[in-house]
């Protein structure tokens, strides 16, 4: 639906579907364990998607998807110190294929060069998109202490009514347009969107319950591929040889994490 809306109408359609389902399911949003650990949750998370907002409208794009997706790096870290869980070498292979084939996909300035229309930014610019990525591990790492102790749909209804209340005071500060689309194609597209989030949430804090944050965020990393496939095939984007080599890349780590965990291999190499 592109800049037919504002990105928090598309939580409140999510938050709809997934409070629908938790009442017809009888799952409670007010009493349940670890209430603290789970708006810990929702506020690292609403801090990671404002510098995530922030990054993609004052960096390069690339830059900032690059940056961002240090986060199983900065995840892998903070599940070894603080949850004591294993970091194998086949870990470490897979954040480096990761990292090395989401940046041959998003082709960030400071490795392939700036364009020409791409103006200069204050020094301190990379860091935000490094916050975000700090602020994502460690929501993984709060996620993953909860476990199955509450609902995974309680999770993500109070993990995003935290980023409605700091989307709320972004679009103040920054003075954005809040827009809600007619009932129309954009507003279908705005709904599916909505449900496939709020699906996404949902499953994605079901994952660091069931699996070690590390494995569960390496995986997740697929999206990158999957968006990049949807751009060339759906969109028509025009690819190229970097491009494809980078999903190669990652598809290989994600398969390599995977196949560890399935097969429970531990690779030789603990650290």
């Amino acid at each position: 639906y592109g800049n037919s809306s504002s990105p928090l109408q598309s939580y409140f359609d999510s938050r709809s579907l997934v409070l629908s389902y938790e009442l017809l399911q009888g799952i409670s949003l007010i009493r349940f364990p670890r209430a603290k650990f789970v708006i810990l949750r929702g506020a690292l998370a609403a801090s990671a998607n404002v510098c995530k907002i922030w990054s993609v409208k004052n960096l390069n794009y690339g830059d900032a998807t690059a940056l961002v997706f240090t986060a199983p790096l900065f995840t892998g870290i903070v599940a070894r110190i603080f949850l004591r869980e294993k970091y194998t070498i086949a870990h470490v292979f897979s954040t480096v294929v990761g990292l090395v084939g989401i940046t041959m996909i998003a082709k960030p300035g400071f490795v392939f060069g700036a364009r020409k229309e791409e103006t200069e930014t204050e020094w301190w610019y990379p860091v935000i998109p490094l916050l975000a990525a700090i602020f994502l591990a460690l929501g993984y790492c709060v996620q993953r202490s909860i476990g199955k102790a509450v609902s995974s749909f309680t999770v993500s209804f109070y993990l995003v009514i935290c980023q409605i209340i700091a989307g709320t005071i972004f679009n103040f500060v920054s003075r954005a347009d809040w827009v809600i689309p007619e009932c129309h194609l954009p507003r279908l597209l705005l709904l599916i969107a909505a449900l496939l989030t709020g699906t996404m949430f949902a499953s994605l804090n079901r994952a660091l319950a069931l699996i070690p944050a590390t494995t569960a965020v390496l995986i997740r990393n697929l999206d990158t591929v999957l968006a990049y496939l949807s751009q060339v095939f759906v969109f028509g984007v025009a690819t190229d040889a970097v491009s494809i080599g980078g999903a190669a890349l990652v598809m290989s780590g994600t398969i390599l994490i995977t196949l560890t965990k399935i097969l429970d291999l531990t690779c030789g190499v603990e650290f």
